[in-house]
């Protein structure tokens, strides 16, 4: 069997495999920050629906949206700000849903 000259063969590529060592360190990165992020989140949306159980007075509630960055809360603050009928509160949450997905699709 020849032997294979490895040196040879990463000098002549060098610059097709830095793209793609750039690329999967960018990746990784990406990845982590997500995973990150929704972790976050996860954690967030458990405290909120505890306390939105254990505390059934709307105007606390809605203060608490209003200082809150924390998805289920801007979703429930947008409903309850949503108006009083069925349609109104659908298509704030839809409004708000669809906001909050482009907030957590940006670099991806």
């Amino acid at each position: 069997m020849d032997q294979v000259a490895w040196k040879q063969i990463i000098l002549a590529g060098w610059p097709v495999l830095s793209v793609l060592f750039i690329g999967s360190i960018l990746t990784l990165a990406v990845v982590l920050e997500k995973w990150r992020t929704f972790a976050q989140v996860n954690t967030q949306s458990r405290k909120f629906l505890e306390s939105l159980a254990a505390n059934k007075d709307p105007e606390r509630i809605l203060k608490f949206c209003r200082g809150s960055n924390q998805p289920l809360a801007i979703i429930t603050g947008n409903i309850y700000k949503g108006g009083t009928k069925r349609e109104e509160k659908e298509r704030a949450l839809t409004r708000t849903i669809q906001a909050l997905v482009q907030r957590f699709e940006t670099h991806l």
